[in-house]
């Protein structure tokens, strides 16, 4: 949507803010006036993509730990939104946003606001993800003490079945080992392990369940 010279800046900034605050878009006719009333008093993600400072403002609020990155030459720019803190606190890894593409001067505020939304998602989705596994930590014994099994042909892993993780594998029960002690530590270690459980289910013969990716984003939100 926002790629299309034809879509107006009024309506992508209607988008932006509707996705911002979990509505639909279209807006409804009292979103519209909430809408309106957000731009009066001044919210950043009611402009966010017509106005670039607000945009600025709103990625500094939003994002206390960000890095932005913008290089733009002969009507080109490449740009990059990587965050590592959000207002609720520090991820346990680094998530960025790029858009790289035709970009003149006067329409970088719409390929900056992509680069944040398409880091936002990821953000988000991260968030989603780790709830999967909030508290398991308190219930999962040391990686060094899961039993090492050979999770296919030739591949070997430290596995947990009933909490259904798995740590990397290796191609001998030794390396395997090595690998569970140097597992990443905390919920984002066990969402890892959680994640390649699913992930290798279907063709390992684990317990069967429905896998999730690595780069599945659960952005949620209109299409932006």
């Amino acid at each position: 949507m926002i790629e299309n010279e034809g879509v107006p800046l009024w309506e992508l900034d209607q988008a932006f803010w509707a996705r911002e605050r979990g509505v639909d878009y279209p807006l409804t006719h009292y979103d519209l006036e909430t809408w309106e009333e957000s731009v009066r008093e001044g919210d950043p993600a009611a402009r966010a993509v017509s106005d670039t400072g607000d945009l600025l403002r709103l990625i500094e609020d939003r994002y206390p730990g960000h890095r932005l990155d913008l290089r733009a030459e002969g009507g080109r720019a490449r740009i990059s939104l990587l965050i590592t803190e959000t207002r609720d606190g520090k991820l346990p890894i680094g998530v960025a946003g790029e858009y790289q593409g035709e970009a003149p001067p006067s329409r970088l505020g719409r390929a900056i606001a992509l680069a944040t939304v398409r880091a936002d998602g990821l953000a988000r989705g991260l968030d989603l993800r780790l709830k999967a596994v909030a508290g398991l930590a308190k219930r999962a014994p040391p990686y060094a003490d899961w039993p090492v099994e050979e999770i296919s042909t030739g591949r070997w892993g430290a596995v947990h079945h009933g909490l259904r993780l798995l740590c990397a594998t290796a191609n001998s029960p030794e390396g395997a080992a090595r690998h569970a002690t140097m597992n990443h530590k905390g919920d984002y270690g066990l969402l890892l392990c959680r994640e390649r459980y699913e992930t290798l289910a279907p063709q390992a013969g684990l317990p069967d369940q429905p896998a999730r990716t690595l780069a599945q984003d659960d952005s949620g939100g209109p299409e932006f």
